[in-house]
């Protein structure tokens, strides 16, 4: 989890003016959320160019599982991306008074290839979703700086 602090001046008189229209700041922030959680998604399901390393099996067990999968069919050398991991990526926005905007992928490998305790064939390939989150947190902000900046106008506009 990324948590940062943000020091505003002049808050008490934002959050009274902000509270004369609630909806629209809702709207507004809303807005900047499902930005925000579409900016992260896209990059999510980014592929890593080039061709992966050679496989280092870590175990005797592993290497029977691989040979067997082979014969098997159910993998196939030289591997064939599907783009199922990054299509897989969903995103929604949740919430009134607390918005919440969640990112997540029900691919039962994911955690394997993207998340912080990625297989070792992944680590340095792939970035941990938890990377690519921190990475994007400064153009979070901006969309959350830029949707209060529109609130405020709209209120004075009186729209």
């Amino acid at each position: 989890m990324v948590e940062y602090s943000v020091r505003v001046e002049g808050l008490k008189e934002l959050q009274k003016m902000l509270s004369k229209a609630p909806h629209i700041v809702q709207k507004h922030l809303r807005r900047a959320m499902d930005r925000s959680v579409k900016d992260i998604q896209r990059k999510l399901q980014e592929y890593p160019t080039g061709k992966p390393g050679p496989m280092v099996f870590t175990s005797d067990k592993q290497r029977r599982y691989f040979f067997w999968a082979l014969r098997q069919g159910k993998i196939q050398v030289p591997y064939r991306r599907t783009g199922t991991l990054g299509r897989k990526w969903k995103t929604r926005v949740t919430g009134a008074d607390r918005i919440q905007g969640i990112v997540e992928n029900p691919t039962p490998y994911a955690p394997m290839v993207q998340g912080d305790e990625q297989a070792a064939i992944h680590r340095g390939r792939w970035e941990p979703a938890s990377k690519i989150v921190e990475k994007r947190e400064k153009q979070v902000r901006r969309f959350h700086e830029d949707a209060i900046r529109d609130a405020i106008r709209e209120m004075e506009s009186g729209k």
